[in-house]
């Protein structure tokens, strides 16, 4: 079977690289080829077992197979056969004629018989890799100048020459390897092993790219496809990670000058495929497939069969909807053990394919295109029923993005912050020609004409340097790819998980509900739907939430926050930032700076006090928040407000304790924050309330810091922003109020109407309602009195005098009247006191609040008597002296200070005379003529103007009481604002002249 040609070859003492040698490919294989001994030691040696035998001694061949039988796995007599080894005395009859036998040859006759004897132990490449492992492990405890050391050399030299042979083999001389596996994927299975011995498959590739380099990418090819191939279909974790190890170890073969050919062939292929959709980025192109691995459940399959991959993790046993700490522990650790695994190996893999300029491109053009077909992946899976089936899944995204981040650890550290960051150029972004796809997306500063003129510049170079397009290119595609991986994975984690509206609290109510009507039939069907859901929110923490990954994460949204900054204040002004906003900033997307957002307060979600791990973000809150140029979308500022409020000492968090002496939070972050408190008026109206409760917090604990009260004092006066501030405080106040007793109404009528239901009601549908309005109830109740007691806490000091301003102080007076009224008469007088505290609504709270601010805004702390506010009070239409003594009445009762009780008196007494002074004023005065009339409040006008709008004349105090809620005229509903209004000095006087006539006579 074997043809051996002659080729002058010296043994090595010691191991060394294979070099070229002694290989010919004819008829589809090698020619194996025989060197001849030239090594002295090894000669000497083989001369003494050559000398005359002794009586009962071994003739040569014996000795020499009993030095290497225990690996070849070949028995030439049957004193020494064993279950594992193929017996073949003929072998040992041809070697006994034979007294010249060299080393290498016979290795290379015994591995060779091996192989091509076909047997039920291992065959072909697996033989081989073991062989040569095993001559390895046997040189590790073999002196260095020891005879037996050239014996194992040759074998390991067999062993390269075969398999190269075997790998180039077309016309099947060997017998095929077990499990129906061609030779090739039979070595591509070798490499996927955790342990691949790279020396071994490090030598036979650079013999097969020596002695067959036309051959190279037909021989080796279809090994990568291989690994290609059964990642495609793997069905566990533990499979895909397999062949992504299995294209690690490949890159890692190197040869002796330091070349990785496969990796080199890797380059040669098409990363991008065919792929037109995001799903297809999974399957075509080479790269594509080895990112599909993981555990991440497909949210749409709860309540179905569940995915194969999902189960990577020992099985949970609930009950009742409960796990302990330790089962939880014991379910995500090996999630997170193999994960991280195959992240690093994923790493390690693009870092090898990003060492050339070549592999730099190619990588991130993928990149770029994974990206761009995947970009409304969010938007889609979230509103479109089967999205899922159109991008490329959680895993891929998850694993391509945890990837990247590993690839910016070194451009992210913070040691090099300063250094990196000068190197970051937003005209890669802004470039017409840029891979990724940012054109469409929303910019932040201007619309889509203008961006689009702005770029038209021909004058403006987009060219970067090196040392920019690295740093830039690296960070803008982690970036993007983890908008569609990571990021929104997180994001998907809270919404689906953590939410009251979420997929897991929806079916714990149902199932609730369920047990409750005592279902059957749907308990058993929501308790697997429940213990799934359980699971699959483990799973998805599990890998979100993995220290490794939220590390880069957090690396990450440091530095990108502090090159926003950069870009927003080049010139590190103070704050609040300037109103002309920088072009670059302005014309970048704003994806950039809602994602950091959106990170940030997942963290506050998730863990507040990880937010110490990311220095600088308290300067990206407070800049952003003190101006609405830059972040144009409320809703994105709210974000900022939650993460604050959520970082509180009140929520059992550090960060916002180590922020407090920051000259930042104390002179910028209250006024900042107050002057946010009018902006979330364009906030969607359900979501407002929410919006301001937090702000109210977070005002709050600062009005508890001496130096934060008195910045915000100080800006107050100066503002007209507080006089909106102030408007729309005072609106929240009885709107909240109102709510709350409307819902507390709502669910005394559905307990009625549950009690005896009316015929056609369904009672089921009147329970739902009843839950919906008992939150609605708990939530307004919880707002309500917050606002109230802010209200309070602010009058308590010298702001109360924005409350008591011209423009103001009528609507202070309505919203106090009006709150005692529906307190003592209307609205709450008809409800039963345990009905409000079941909310945790304490109407004596709300009197006692509505007391202090009474005696706030008359000055009686002061011992002063503020008779505009008296004023105010006394003429409004819902002023009640008998209610306000009610009011005084039920707070002497209830225990409530002396202070209060009697300052409150003291107020009722004043407004009772000042009352009485107006009525006996409006007697005199008689009808009021209509011109002077102000057609808003049908009261006399005391400095009239016109609207340019529409013509109409009204009292100035009225019409800018009301543009500091609504910017617009109130008869057309066209903008309009303070500065547009036409004083009327003539009509003044002539008012003025009437009512001293009416009086005097």
């Amino acid at each position: 079977t074997t043809q051996h040609n002659t080729t002058h070859h010296k043994l090595p003492t010691q191991p060394q690289p294979l070099s070229k040698h002694h290989t010919s490919h004819q008829t589809g294989w090698h020619k194996l080829t025989q060197p001849q001994l030239q090594n002295h030691h090894l000669s000497s040696w083989f001369s003494n077992m050559a000398l005359p035998l002794s009586p009962g001694e071994e003739p040569l061949y014996k000795k020499w197979y009993r030095f290497i039988a225990d690996h070849v796995d070949i028995a030439i007599d049957a004193t020494n056969d064993s279950e594992c080894s193929v017996h073949q005395p003929s072998l040992g009859e041809q070697f006994q004629t034979q007294s010249n036998l060299d080393p290498e040859g016979f290795a290379s006759e015994l591995v060779t018989m091996r192989l091509l004897t076909p047997c039920t132990g291992r065959q072909s490449v697996d033989y081989l890799t073991q062989l040569y492992k095993s001559m390895t492990n046997a040189m590790r405890f073999c002196p260095r100048q020891s005879m037996k050391r050239p014996i194992y050399e040759a074998v390991q030299r067999s062993c390269i020459t075969l398999c190269c042979s075997i790998l180039a083999d077309e016309d099947n001389v060997f017998p095929p390897p077990t499990g129906g596996k061609t030779a090739r994927a039979a070595a591509a299975h070798a490499w996927m092993e955790w342990e691949c011995d790279a020396e071994f498959w490090s030598r036979v590739i650079t013999e097969v790219q020596a002695d067959l380099s036309d051959d190279f990418e037909r021989i080796l090819l279809p090994c990568l496809l291989e690994l290609r191939r059964f990642v495609l279909v793997a069905d566990t974790l533990e499979e895909g990670m397999s062949a992504v190890q299995g294209l690690s170890n490949a890159f890692s073969f190197a040869t002796p000058d330091g070349n990785l050919p496969l990796k080199d062939l890797v380059l040669k292929q098409d990363f991008m495929g065919t792929a037109t959709a995001g799903k297809h980025v999974e399957t075509q192109g080479f790269l594509g497939p080895f990112f599909t691995p993981g555990v991440i459940p497909d949210l749409s399959s709860i309540g179905q069969q569940v995915s194969p991959r999902f189960n990577a993790a020992p099985k949970l046993d609930i009950k009742n909807g409960q796990l302990s700490r330790d089962q939880v522990t014991n379910f995500q650790t090996p999630i997170q053990t193999s994960i991280a695994a195959m992240w690093d190996t994923l790493a390690a893999i693009c870092r090898k394919l990003l060492k050339t300029p070549e592999g730099q491109s190619k990588f991130f053009d993928w990149v770029a295109h994974v990206y761009n077909l995947n970009r409304m992946r969010g938007k889609l899976v979230g509103q479109l029923e089967g999205a899922h089936q159109l991008v490329a899944s959680d895993n891929f995204c998850v694993n391509l993005a945890a990837t990247l981040y590993q690839l910016c650890r070194k451009v992210v550290e913070s040691s090099k912050l300063e250094q990196r960051l000068k190197k970051m150029n937003p005209l890669f972004v802004l470039d017409p020609s840029c891979l990724f796809d940012f054109q469409s997306e929303t910019k932040l500063g201007v619309t889509d004409s203008e961006f689009a003129e702005w770029q038209a510049d021909d004058g403006r170079d987009y060219t970067l340097a090196k040392p920019e397009l690295v740093i830039t290119r690296q960070i803008i595609a982690t970036l993007a790819i983890s908008r569609i991986g990571a990021l929104k994975s997180c994001l998907q984690f809270i919404d689906e998980f953590r939410s009251n509206r979420g997929r897991l609290s929806r079916i714990q109510q149902q199932l609730e509900a369920a047990k409750a009507a005592k279902h059957q039939a749907a308990i058993m069907q929501l308790q697997p739907l429940l213990h799934q859901a359980i699971a699959s929110s483990l799973v998805l923490e599990a890998v979100i939430t993995h220290p490794a990954l939220q590390a880069d994460m957090k690396a990450t949204a440091c530095f990108t926050t502090s090159w926003l900054l950069r870009l927003a204040n080049p010139t590190n002004a103070p704050l609040p930032l300037s109103d002309d906003v920088p072009d670059l900033f302005a014309n970048l997307p704003e994806m950039f700076v809602t994602d950091s957002i959106e990170y940030l307060l997942f963290v506050s979600r998730t863990n507040a006090d990880a937010l110490l791990e990311i220095p600088g973000c308290d300067r990206f809150f407070i800049s952003f928040l003190s101006s609405n140029k830059y972040i144009t979308v409320p809703d994105e500022r709210a974000k900022i407000v939650e993460v604050l409020e959520r970082s509180l000492p009140e929520s059992d968090a550090r960060y916002f304790s180590s922020i407090e002496s920051n000259p930042m939070t104390i002179n910028d972050l209250g006024p900042a924050l107050m002057s946010f408190y009018v902006d979330a008026e364009t906030i969607d109206p359900y979501q407002r309330p929410g919006v301001r409760f937090r702000l109210q917090r977070v005002l709050k604990h600062l009005w508890q810091i001496g130096d934060a009260k008195q910045a915000i004092l100080e800006r107050s006066m100066h503002e007209d922003t507080f006089l909106r501030f102030a408007m729309l405080l005072i609106n929240d106040t009885t709107s909240l109020l109102d709510d709350a007793y409307e819902a507390f109404h709502n669910i005394k009528s559905l307990k009625e109407q549950l009690t005896q239901p009316a015929p056609g009601e369904n009672p089921e549908e009147l329970r739902r309602t009843l839950e919906r309005t008992n939150q609605q109830a708990s939530s307004y109740s919880k707002l309500a009195l917050s606002t109230l007691e802010f209200f309070s806490t602010l009058t308590a000091t010298s702001v109360v005098d924005i409350f008591l301003k011209p423009q103001v102080v009528t609507r202070t007076a309505a919203m106090l009247n009006s709150n005692v009224r529906s307190l003592f008469n209307t609205k709450a007088g008809e409800l039963e006191l345990q009905d409000m505290k079941a909310f945790e609504f304490d109407p004596l709270q709300v009197a006692r609040q509505l007391a202090v601010l009474f005696v706030n805004c008359t000055g009686i702390p002061q011992n002063a008597c503020n008779d505009r506010f008296l004023e105010a009070v006394a003429a409004n239409e819902r002023f009640n002296v008998t209610e306000l003594r009610q009011c005084a009445s039920t707070l002497r009762r209830s225990g409530s200070s002396h202070e209060l009780i009697s300052g409150f008196t003291r107020v009722i007494e004043l407004l009772q005379v000042k009352h009485a002074e107006q009525a006996a004023c409006d007697e005199d005065l008689g009808d009021i003529p209509d011109e002077y009339m102000d057609p808003i409040l049908c009261t006399l006008m005391k400095d009239p103007v016109r609207l340019p709008t529409s013509n109409t004349v009204v009292d100035r105090h009225t019409i800018v009481q009301h543009l500091l809620s609504f910017p617009t005229d109130p008869f057309t509903r066209d903008p309009l604002t303070e500065a547009d209004l036409v004083p009327l000095p003539e009509l003044k006087q002539e008012i003025e002249e009437w009512k001293r006539a009416k009086l005097s006579s």
